[in-house]
């Protein structure tokens, strides 16, 4: 590895997916995992970022599942890093399916907007499939997606598409992307074992896990059309930085 590792995500862009996988590749090359979003504290994310070793001497994988990573302003010659985006109509899809059952703890948690429900409860409340959808879109998928389209790059991370990656079944677009981060010749067996080990493309889903549906644009076959218009003009600017199709 010739720099510190960084990857960011955001939910429902494959967190648990590349949290898998260079948890993996830290432990194959016996390097640090670190990973900041287990770090309540904003203050000790920035700081654990800040006070990175030389990467010549300890490179580090530095993983943050929640966008807007810390600030790589300082030294961020150390750094190269992937900025992991999805298409934001599938994200609204599998966000809307999700938050009806997941366990996650901010879903149960009483909230004054709701009247007292849960986020989990409001979003059962709806019945029709549609009605879910325009919620999801208005509420926490519009916030995510908002932070997706407002990250900051600071010159060494590289907005990669979910897409490509699901698409990548001869291992082609992985090795740019290993190349692109500075792992060397001898660090790519074991990048590749990893993509390969947890790829969803070359796995099994399950009906209770985050990944639930191998296929790539759902949107195109499952999202309402009555939805879609407001859509593109809702998140124009994730659709046009990321080069998406718009619906219309």
């Amino acid at each position: 590895m010739k720099f510190h590792v960084v990857v960011a995500t955001h939910h429902k862009s494959g967190t648990n997916w590349m949290g898998g996988v260079f948890q993996m590749i830290a432990q194959e090359l016996g390097v640090p995992y670190v990973h900041l979003s287990q770090i309540s504290s904003v203050r000790d994310r920035q700081a654990k970022v800040d006070k990175a070793p030389d990467p010549n001497k300890s490179p580090h994988i530095y993983f943050y599942a929640y966008g807007r990573f810390p600030k790589l302003n300082a030294g961020r010659s150390k750094f190269r890093g992937i900025h992991v985006v999805r298409d934001p109509r599938d994200m609204i899809l599998s966000a809307s399916k999700y938050h009806t059952w997941s366990e996650e703890t901010w879903l149960h948690q009483p909230l004054d907007e709701f009247s007292g429900l849960t986020y989990q409860q409001k979003i059962n409340s709806f019945k029709d499939p549609i009605d879910r959808l325009r919620f999801e879109m208005l509420n926490n998928s519009s916030k995510i997606i908002g932070k997706m389209t407002e990250f900051e790059n600071y010159d060494c991370m590289a907005d990669v598409r979910y897409e490509d990656m699901r698409r990548d079944m001869n291992l082609l677009s992985w090795h740019k992307i290993c190349l692109l981060l500075g792992f060397e010749a001898q660090d790519l067996p074991a990048c590749f074992n990893a993509f390969l080990k947890h790829s969803i493309q070359f796995g099994e889903v399950n009906s209770k896990k985050h990944i639930q549906d191998t296929a790539v644009t759902r949107w195109k076959e499952k999202f309402p059309a009555e939805l879609l218009e407001e859509v593109d003009e809702r998140f124009e600017g994730a659709i046009k930085r990321f080069g998406y199709e718009f619906s219309r």
